[in-house]
């Protein structure tokens, strides 16, 4: 294992792979990304939000960059143009990573 897992496994882990929850790149994901910080800066994002697509894809990954977008950035209006990557570093992304932030569920 080439990274510290701090994310509890789920039924889907894979050996060597970290969790989507404490995976700090989003790969393939520019359009999906943008679409979405672009509603929460105009303050439209909806209540709810489905991803679908195949397995592996980084659905949950976009999902868990998007809270701490959310989390770090609480006034839509002052929040950057694009999501930027979690710093591994951060308490925030620590707690969302170990199921611990009282406001990420998964």
């Amino acid at each position: 294992m080439i990274f510290e897992r701090i994310a509890p496994e789920q039924h889907d882990t894979l050996d060597g792979v970290p969790e989507p929850s404490e995976t700090p790149l989003l790969v393939g994901h520019g359009q999906a990304a943008g679409v979405l910080t672009a509603a929460y800066r105009a303050g439209k994002l909806p209540h709810a939000l489905i991803f679908s697509g195949p397995v592996g894809i980084g659905k949950a990954t976009l999902a868990f960059h998007l809270a701490h977008h959310l989390l770090k950035h609480p006034d839509f209006a002052k929040a950057p143009e694009s999501l930027a990557a979690p710093d591994p570093a951060s308490s925030l992304f620590r707690q969302i990573a170990t199921g611990a932030h009282p406001s990420v569920l998964h």
